[in-house]
């Protein structure tokens, strides 16, 4: 299977998919930038913070495509997808620079995005010094449902799946004190957000004691060190936000949903009406960690968003262009293609012309795990090239 998959990289790096240019544009400058222009202001080091259940394995699906066609290296975790569930304990990194003689350009690895608990001075050390810092935010209630269904029925919690179907949510609100996991590393609803972002508690006792003070502290320091941080509820304009800051074109952005749990929607909408604005009061409370870096993140999102020339415009482009790359792959996934001859997204004013191929639908499709199991195999091919 892994080798089928590094076929399939090889031929990627010769595909027409990305031969066109998107537009670079300012705030005050709809010219498009041109190719050349382009690859050479693209950003290309970066550090993406990968929230749970904030279409975060979407975004892992761009970065990996991204660095693919560029040959670029990635910080991956030898054992298991997480680089850390602790904020002070981070997994042996694959490959390791002494394995096999494998060294990254100035020990320096060109992408992070997969699983961490985020220590600016750990990730720092192992990022270039121009690395731009990525999140994603989403609103803390919608997480936390999406969170707890999705690792009550899916995952199989042992908290989650030792409460009662009927009331797991509110019990969650009401009761986290006995209801949630004995540890952050093991509770995916009590500031999962936060806790992400490294906000240092390793339980709900822990938290329950960190002062607004520090909490205000704490927000500075990630305010000031992302750079871009999206927005889920605004998923495509934040990637037009993402693209004009990282100087990338539009086929760089193209997504299919990736990592989505869909099948207990109508139990997560029965729940979500059994909460009483009494139980909306106290999960405010109880995830305060969680709004206070949404609010933050989102406040600055709009204004970023209020700045850029006729994103509306762009980002409607980008809509139609993605619902037609979307069509094209799953029906090639289908097996209902029309034919096999690539998808061609025409050039507007927002975009050169770009081909999709079936082998970039298979990218584009492709699970987090088996990408990730790609990226490992990937990477070691990568390592032999560093090390002659």
């Amino acid at each position: 299977m892994v080798l089928v998959w590094l076929i399939i990289v090889t031929l990627i790096s010769r595909d027409k998919f990305g031969q066109g240019s998107s537009a670079g544009y300012s705030k005050n400058n709809t010219r498009p930038m041109t190719q050349e222009s382009e690859r050479m202001n693209e950003v290309r080091h970066i550090g993406f913070l990968k929230v749970h259940k904030a279409a975060s394995s979407t975004l892992q699906n761009i970065f990996y495509r991204f660095g693919l066609k560029r040959n670029l290296s990635f910080i991956l975790p030898k054992k298991s997808h997480y680089l850390s569930k602790l904020k002070y304990f981070y997994n042996p990194i694959f490959p390791s620079f002494s394995a096999n003689n494998v060294t990254p350009q100035n020990n320096k690895y060109d992408i992070l995005c997969n699983h961490v608990v985020f220590n600016h001075d750990v990730i720092s050390d192992l990022l270039h010094e121009d690395a731009v810092f990525i999140a994603i935010v989403r609103e803390p209630f919608d997480l936390f449902l999406s969170a707890a269904y999705y690792y009550k029925y899916k995952w199989e919690f042992p908290y989650l799946v030792a409460l009662e179907n009927e009331t797991f949510i509110t019990d969650l609100i009401r009761y986290p004190d006995k209801y949630e996991a004995e540890t952050m590393s093991e509770s995916m609803t009590y500031n999962p957000m936060a806790y992400d972002f490294g906000l240092d508690f390793t339980n709900v006792a822990e938290g329950e004691n960190i002062t607004q003070e520090a909490f205000g502290d704490f927000l500075s320091k990630i305010g000031n060190i992302f750079r871009v941080v999206l927005l889920v509820e605004k998923f495509d304009e934040s990637l037009i936000l993402l693209k004009r800051h990282l100087m990338w074109r539009m086929e760089d952005i193209m997504y299919v949903k990736n990592n989505v749990y869909l099948s207990v929607d109508k139990n997560v909408a029965d729940q979500a009406s059994s909460v009483s604005d009494e139980d909306m009061l106290k999960f405010r409370v109880r995830n305060r960690f969680d709004y206070g870096i949404y609010n933050m993140f989102k406040e600055r999102f709009e204004k970023q968003l209020s700045l850029e020339h006729k994103i509306d415009e762009e980002t409607k482009n980008f809509q139609a262009a993605q619902r037609t790359v979307d069509q094209y792959c799953l029906n090639m996934k289908a097996g209902n293609a029309i034919d096999s001859h690539p998808l061609v997204i025409n050039a507007t004013i927002w975009n050169s012309a770009f081909t999709v191929s079936e082998n970039d639908c298979n990218l584009l499709l492709m699970d987090e795990l088996h990408f990730f199991d790609l990226m490992k195999s990937r990477q070691l091919t990568l390592g032999r090239h560093y090390g002659q």
